[in-house]
């Protein structure tokens, strides 16, 4: 078997959720659907575990919650005059 091919049983299971049709051209975007589809079917299955990362060094806050001046937003005082 080649490094692209698949199964047998890989291919019964993908084969119903692809599109039909005869139309020459561009594929519909069936894609999200699909993988969805394949989720569903494997978190039913028991076989997906749902772990959640977040990579601290990509998250940032935004600048007024780091202590940075606020542009335009100075308090003026009023001179009497």
């Amino acid at each position: 078997m080649g490094r692209g091919d698949l199964s047998n049983e890989q291919w019964a299971v993908l084969e119903p959720l692809l599109p039909k049709g005869k139309k020459s051209g561009r594929p519909p975007l069936s894609w999200k659907r699909i993988l969805a589809q394949l989720q569903s079917r494997a978190d039913g299955q028991g076989l997906i575990t749902w772990d959640v990362s977040v990579d601290s060094t990509v998250a940032r806050a935004h600048q007024h919650a780091a202590g940075a001046s606020k542009k335009g937003n100075s308090k003026r005082t009023s001179r009497a005059g």
